[in-house]
């Protein structure tokens, strides 16, 4: 199961970020979440792999924090990652990597 799934989340953050942004008195922490599985996926993918993400944007500092829980993958985690915003139905490049292959569950920042 890749994780493709932030894409939609993705975009509402980046167009929520770009409002935001433009006055330092809105400053603030976007809370988000997101399903991981395979329906989430472009295009939609028959797995056992499920899970959830929660992420946070601070619009002062531009830090984005995540935290990743999964199961059920049918072998080890390969790789993760988050993808940028895309019109629904399309593929967004990858915008933040995960080092290596993160076990569940896991947290970061960028």
């Amino acid at each position: 199961m890749r994780m493709q799934s932030f894409s939609p989340m993705l975009s509402a953050l980046a167009v929520s970020a770009s409002l935001l942004c433009a006055s330092p008195a809105l400053a603030d922490m976007m809370k988000m979440k997101a399903t991981l599985d395979g329906a989430q996926q472009n295009p939609p993918v028959t797995t056992e792999g499920k899970g959830e993400a929660t992420l946070g944007f601070n619009t002062d500092t531009k830090q984005l924090t995540w935290n990743v829980m999964y199961s059920g993958l049918s072998g080890p985690a390969t790789a993760g990652h988050i993808h940028g915003p895309a019109a629904k139905g399309e593929n967004a490049d990858v915008v933040v990597p995960f080092k290596g292959a993160p076990k569940s569950p896991f947290n970061g920042a960028a």
